[in-house]
């Protein structure tokens, strides 16, 4: 087998935001096992960083959303009476609001990666059975995210950063 082949292979997989899991090497290609074995560690070592990555991800989603949570009640609930000008009244409804749609993007968002894991189960049970059966599979399955799950990530992040510039208008405009 091509070396340059299986660093391109190994690159490509790194470089892409697609979920991998390896699969049967020997049956697609008819490697040697010493291939095979340095194949399938390399694509360990991968997929370990790969999960690294996507928790580290998922954990920073989180604290996000628990801040954006948190700051959105206690401003809701420490607003007392009427606004007196039009900015804190706009910079008011723009924060909660905002922070509402970021709040609700970013756990579409988390639910996407429930979806991916799922996907990825059914794949590698599929291919299983079909190793079961002696037929031949593919040697990485990626599994597309859906459209939805980047769209959510963009609006979440855009909208409580906004949120948050709303947020400072509307405390600086109370001083004034």
């Amino acid at each position: 087998m091509n070396r340059n082949f299986v660093l391109y292979l190994l690159w490509s997989v790194i470089n892409s935001n697609h979920f991998i899991k390896p699969l049967n090497v020997v049956k697609q290609f008819r490697l040697t096992m010493a291939e095979t074995k340095v194949i399938q560690e390399e694509l360990e070592k991968l997929i370990k960083l790969q999960d690294e990555r996507n928790s580290v991800h998922i954990d920073w989603i989180k604290t996000i959303l628990t801040i954006s949570t948190s700051i959105t009640t206690i401003i809701i609930s420490f607003k007392t009476g009427k606004t007196e000008n039009n900015i804190q009244l706009i910079s008011y409804i723009a924060t909660i609001s905002l922070s509402g749609i970021g709040i609700l993007s970013g756990l579409l968002h988390l639910f996407g990666y429930v979806v991916l894991h799922n996907q990825s189960l059914l794949i590698q049970n599929d291919n299983i059975l079909s190793l079961l059966r002696d037929k031949k599979t593919e040697m990485i399955s990626k599994i597309n995210p859906p459209k939805y799950h980047q769209i959510s990530e963009k609006i979440c992040i855009i909208s409580l950063i906004i949120s948050f510039i709303s947020l400072l208008v509307y405390g600086i405009s109370i001083e004034f």
